[in-house]
């Protein structure tokens, strides 16, 4: 198994001495037990088919996908995947290692994942906007991870408009992300349930990561640009059945009026955390945000 992974992104605490690129695997584990602890904690935000904690935060994915595309005793470091170091070989990362990882490849024709902390969980977000009981199953493709790779990542980088980086990244590094676990059906809506894609930077493919990285070559003047469209209705990248069903409380963008971005816009985060602008988080080091990839 590669051992190149599971690096940190530390939250800033005035000294950073000690920090290291990789997690020990007693520092992986205890990530994963907090993960699973979530699972026994009561919902408590009213999100329907939320069995518990664990599945709040999925569902506050799947209720905004066409928009946005201290619980459990955790004190260290949020870990990433560095996904570019294991473009081509995904299937031979130690993220999905059985015991310091999320679990191996699906099993069988339904896929279902048959190793790993989150062996035999029955997840009940999803598909799409659906909810229904089903197990969490992957289709790992080491191709498909060829799109994290530095050829597609370097290209992004070199671009001097954020109108022309965000759907360089969004379309090949976090694409790749997806594609490579091709877990839970492919729905895009429900894919935090899956282990992995919770610690893709970014929601998965770097996406944060990489724009971070393009940020530093322009900072500060990148830092305040802000364009895309706020809304996939009429759907652009979401097939029909990632659609929110017509009765589905509306969920359009708080903030400027139209349908493209600005840093007035607010990011809704239904009290998981108060929500903010999204001029309020473009600096990870502003405030808001306090946090460094390391």
């Amino acid at each position: 198994m590669s051992h190149t992974l599971w690096t940190l992104l530390i939250q800033h605490t005035g000294d950073p001495s000690g920090v290291g690129h990789t997690l020990s695997n007693s520092e992986k584990r205890a990530y994963l037990d907090a993960e699973v602890c979530l699972l026994g904690k009561a919902p408590k935000f009213g999100f329907e088919g939320a069995k518990n904690r664990f599945e709040e935060l999925q569902a506050a994915h799947q209720v905004q996908a066409y928009l946005i595309h201290g619980v459990c005793g955790y004190q260290g470091a949020q870990p990433y995947w560095d996904e570019t170091r294991d473009a081509g070989r995904v299937s031979e990362s130690e993220i999905l290692d059985p015991d310091t990882g999320f679990g191996g490849d699906g099993v069988g024709e339904r896929g279902c994942i048959a190793d790993g902390p989150f062996a035999g969980y029955i997840n009940s977000i999803g598909p799409g906007y659906r909810i229904t009981d089903r197990c969490i199953t992957r289709f790992v493709n080491n191709t498909r991870s060829l799109m994290a790779s530095p050829r597609f990542t370097d290209r992004c980088q070199g671009m001097n408009r954020y109108v022309d980086v965000w759907p360089c990244l969004e379309g090949n590094p976090h694409n790749s992300g997806h594609g490579a676990i091709s877990g839970l059906d492919g729905s895009e809506a429900t894919i935090p349930a899956d282990g992995p894609i919770l610690i893709f930077p970014g929601d998965g493919g770097n996406i944060d990561w990489d724009e971070i990285d393009w940020e530093k070559i322009g900072f500060p003047a990148s830092a305040v640009e802000m364009e895309a469209r706020s809304s996939c209705r009429p759907a652009l990248t979401f097939p029909e059945a990632l659609e929110p069903p017509e009765d589905a409380e509306p969920q359009e963008p708080r903030g400027d009026p139209g349908d493209v971005t600005t840093l007035n816009h607010v990011l809704k985060m239904f009290g998981l955390v108060p929500d903010a602008l999204i001029r309020d988080v473009m600096d990870i080091a502003g405030g808001t945000l306090c946090y460094e990839y390391v």
